[in-house]
């Protein structure tokens, strides 16, 4: 469509700050789950709102960084959004920019990376999962826009992908807006993080809402820093923001530590993290009284300031035992009670969008969560440690090493050392006949068809308190629905029901639908036109489930009949319509979201 010049931009006001963290949010669980500090860092100077096509920036965006953590798997990728200057009046120009620190490119393929279907380093596509195709088409949207994308990297230390926009401010009068405690003003608070980076971030927003701000690596360094502004009889600090995976392990005795130094001398902390997860209870004894969830949004920031702000200092016993967890609503097992809280559940998944689900689900039941991308990730995970999961949710195909060869290797891992049996459960986008044998083949103990609902997973998760094998119903494999309507409306309103337990969770499934549809279409379609039919079957294979799962079953259709041709070497006639139909749900899942309905 760019190519015809059929893709027109709509102008309309939008918080492009928001659109930055969105997207940042958007891309958590995957940065998590791969070990990477994901940063998103918005200049605090910008224009509350500006006017764009916030839809192509957000595609661009969300493609780079979905990029940049494919191919990161150590470090960190920064999102930043920054005012360069305002050119003339009611007009600024803000510098988009997505850095990593992962594999880099060789000088002398910088020149090829944006042709279309080229890839830097074809070695990477078995390694990382994915080409990383897309820059073509995010350079064509970025010039659509008036400007050009700019690439720098070198190969081992990293890329940094950019792009100029001129937009009008829609407001002259309009500052950014955030109502700020005038108990914040000259308030001191200290930030330890061991990301130079993340430092560097809050200590910019801190400084626009007239914070001073101490910035410190370690709690060794933190208690010193404390320590020393006592000793000098400067203003003590106010307020400690504590990265947790920057307290060492055990994380739980080094905040007992930290929160005894520091809560005599007037301070009062606030946990970050990505994943707080079972440690939240544990840091609310040590006297940690706000939690602040990466990647940072400005808001979010401001609300656990203000409420570490009104609270008092708590002391906490150092190597007093962390108390038990209450018992919570739970599945019963052989006639007694089994609770849910404290168990965690490992899913093994490579699509964004069903990790998203499966990890809310799961919360919404009360489970902890640990996600990867592929079956090696998760044999690694469960050979090299005591795992203490509760059971696996497993997909069945997935790069590098598919679901059943996992199962088969776990199994076998199992028999050598005399390891307890650990349940696993078959998560397939295909509700074919001949699937469920495969599944409980390969030694897994019960079958799930994608989408599926809660009272589904729960009965799954029955098979974890259990330990005997089995089969769940699905309604994705009896009953064959009209594909009369875009969404299913039913698979929405569950989606939406669970943002009672994560807020503003349906908006950021649709985001990450909104990226890897995209990316999934344009490799199909590429690879259809090469005559690859291996990867036409890859392709369509996640559109089924990330597609069946935010309720577009029509597409989930689709490419549930092109998969299956594609298995029987033949290239399928509904490739014509896909682009058409994907594009139809993506506009009926963004009015959803932005109609709140």
């Amino acid at each position: 469509k760019i190519e015809a010049g059929a893709v027109e931009l709509e102008l309309v006001a939008f918080d492009i700050a928001q659109l930055i963290e969105e997207v940042a949010s958007a891309h958590a669980a995957t940065a998590l789950h791969r070990g990477i500090e994901l940063i998103a860092d918005v200049d605090a100077n910008l224009p509350k709102q500006v006017v764009g096509d916030p839809l192509r920036v957000r595609q661009v965006i969300t493609n780079l960084v979905s990029n940049a953590i494919k191919f990161t798997s150590d470090g960190e990728v920064v999102l930043t959004v920054q005012l360069v200057d305002s050119p003339r009046d009611g007009v600024v120009r803000l510098r988009l920019a997505v850095t990593d620190t992962g594999v880099g490119i060789a000088a002398d393929k910088l020149l090829t990376i944006f042709n279309p279907f080229s890839q830097a380093d074809t070695s990477t596509t078995r390694r990382f999962g994915g080409t990383g195709l897309g820059l073509s088409i995010c350079r064509q949207l970025v010039e659509l826009m008036g400007s050009e994308l700019e690439v720098s990297s070198a190969l081992g230390q990293g890329s940094s992908f950019s792009f100029a926009l001129e937009l009008e401010k829609e407001d002259l009068l309009t500052t950014r807006g955030l109502t700020v405690n005038a108990r914040l003003w000259h308030a001191h608070v200290l930030v330890m993080d061991a990301s130079e980076r993340m430092r560097l971030t809050l200590k910019s927003q801190l400084g626009a809402w007239g914070v001073e701000s101490v910035l410190t690596q370690s709690p060794a360094d933190a208690v010193q820093a404390v320590r020393g502004r006592a000793q000098a009889n400067e203003p003590s600090i106010d307020v400690a923001i504590v990265d947790v995976a920057s307290l060492g392990q055990p994380a739980a005795r080094a905040a007992q530590e930290l929160g005894a130094v520091l809560a005599p001398l007037g301070c009062v902390m606030v946990a970050m993290g990505a994943s707080l997860g079972e440690l939240r209870q544990q840091l609310e004894e040590c006297g940690f009284v706000a939690e602040l969830p990466k990647p940072i949004h400005r808001n979010r920031l401001l609300d656990a300031l203000n409420t570490a702000l009104a609270a008092e200092p708590i002391v906490p016993v150092v190597g007093a035992p962390p108390s038990e967890r209450p018992r919570s609503p739970s599945l019963s097992e052989g006639g007694h009670e089994v609770s849910l809280n404290g168990r965690t559940v490992l899913v093994v998944e490579d699509n964004e969008t069903n990790q998203r689900v499966a990890v809310a689900q799961l919360r919404a039941l009360g489970f902890a969560s640990v996600v990867v991308g592929d079956g090696a990730e998760a044999l690694r995970l469960l050979r090299d440690s005591e795992h203490g999961f509760w059971c696996v949710l497993m997909d069945g195909q997935m790069p590098v090493m598919d679901g059943y060869e996992a199962t088969a290797e776990v199994r076998a891992l199992e028999q050598r050392s005399g390891r307890e049996r650990l349940p696993i459960i078959a998560l397939t986008a295909n509700a074919m006949p001949g699937d469920r044998e495969k599944a409980l083949d390969a030694g897994m103990d019960a079958y799930l068809a994608k989408p599926f609902t809660l009272d589904q997973l729960e009965a799954a998760l029955q098979i974890g308190c259990a330990s005997a094998p089995g089969s769940l119903p699905s309604r994705m494999a009896t009953d064959s629905p009209e594909w009369r309507e875009t969404l299913d409306m039913a698979v929405v309103e569950q989606l939406k029901a669970l943002e009672e337990v994560s807020p503003g969770f349906f908006a950021q499934v649709v985001e990450t639908y909104l990226g890897t549809s995209d990316e999934n279409v344009r490799d199909l379609l590429a690879a259809s036109t090469a005559g690859d039919l291996h990867t036409v079957q890859r392709r369509a294979h996640a559109l089924v489930g990330s597609s069946r799962q935010v309720g577009a079953m029509h597409v989930g259709q689709l490419c549930a009949t092109i998969e299956h041709a594609a298995a029987l070497d033949d290239v399928a006639h509904e490739l014509a319509e896909l682009s058409d139909a994907v594009h139809q749900a993506q506009q009926a899942l963004l009015a959803v979201v932005r109609a709140g309905a």
